[in-house]
């Protein structure tokens, strides 16, 4: 093995091209992808509310190095004042799914991004559910399973939003190649 090689095959099974590997991408991105999902979930129309959500627990999965809890618990705070909510009901929730995103990462990135969605809807849901249970508790009454139709529809979404932002990863990666 040469000591020139820019890339190492330590770890890298043997039919991965590890010169086609995808490369970091900035930190200012990633931000600004999040920020402007929490900027598109103000408009009025309900679709939007849940991509942030989306959004984090994506990178938290694909660069697990540079979005972490805090992001979440920031971002969420922003959620609950934005929508006039208890707050930290949002907050439990998207650390709930921040938390077993990170704690996947591997996991999942050795799956399609269509597979992802199947393996990611029981986070949704049990981080989901323990917010309504949560909001229920405070507001003494059950505020209903719409929790279902949201973790269905954040599932659905999961596969466009990953594949959009794959796409700028993968032309950042590729623009480098001479």
């Amino acid at each position: 093995m040469s000591i020139n090689k820019k890339y190492r095959n330590i770890g890298i099974p043997t039919n991965v091209d590890n010169t086609k590997m995808m490369e970091p991408i900035e930190s200012q991105f990633i931000y600004l992808t999040i920020v402007a999902s929490w900027i598109m979930s103000l408009l009025p129309c309900r679709i939007f509310l849940d991509l942030p959500i989306i959004v984090i627990s994506f990178w938290c999965i694909y660069e697990s190095s540079k979005i972490g809890l805090l992001t979440a618990f920031f971002f969420s705070i922003l959620i609950d004042v934005q929508q006039s909510l208890i707050m930290g009901s949002s907050a439990l929730e998207y650390l709930l799914i921040a938390y077993f995103s990170l704690f996947l990462h591997r996991r999942l990135l050795c799956f399609d991004i269509l597979s992802q969605s199947l393996h990611l809807l029981p986070i949704f849901f049990i981080s989901k559910f323990v917010k309504s249970l949560f909001v229920s508790w405070i507001n003494g009454y059950w505020i209903g399973w719409l929790l279902i139709l949201d973790t269905i529809f954040i599932s659905i979404i999961w596969p466009i939003i990953g594949c959009v932002l794959l796409k700028y990863k993968r032309t950042q990666v590729d623009s480098d190649i001479p």
